[in-house]
């Protein structure tokens, strides 16, 4: 697949909480992505794109807690967190979503990816990749921890 994947960089003049790296688009979900007030110091965002067009969005932090999940392994400054992925409405089930991840796990080969399943396809679509999932302990109604499998390479 010919995907392109694009950092998407805060302009060094831009305000703190006044940029979004990304436009309002068809096919994205707008709560995810049009608000400034979400993207913090840490937020690495990247753009998909094929032949010229968007398809994929992600949103990476940082600064990650995963204390409450008791039953995750214990990752320390090597976790990077998927706080946003969306692939466009229309372009799922195409095997976009799990070239990004592919993608940006070559990019952060020293990181461990991890993400809080939103939804029934975002357990499935996490599942599929071979990420162990974690419940909350005491809270059943979080969403579930999907974290990546340790020596895990894109394939």
């Amino acid at each position: 697949m010919d995907l392109e994947v694009r950092k998407k960089e805060r302009g060094v003049d831009a305000e703190r909480y006044g940029c979004v790296p990304f436009v309002s688009s068809p096919g994205f979900n707008p709560g995810w992505w049009d608000d400034p007030g979400l993207y913090g110091d840490g937020s690495i965002c990247f753009e998909a794109r094929l032949g010229g067009v968007e398809v994929a969005r992600a949103r990476l932090e940082e600064t990650v807690d995963l204390s409450a999940y008791t039953t995750a392994p214990t990752l320390g400054d090597a976790v990077l967190q998927i706080e946003f992925f969306e692939v466009a409405e229309g372009r799922r089930g195409e095997g976009i979503g799990r070239e990004l991840i592919n993608r940006l796990v070559v990019m952060y080969p020293n990181r461990r990816l991890v993400a809080l399943s939103q939804n029934a396809g975002a357990d499935k679509f996490w599942g599929k990749l071979g990420w162990r999932r974690h419940e909350h302990p005491e809270e059943p109604d979080w969403h579930p921890l999907y974290v990546q499998p340790a020596q895990r390479f894109p394939g």
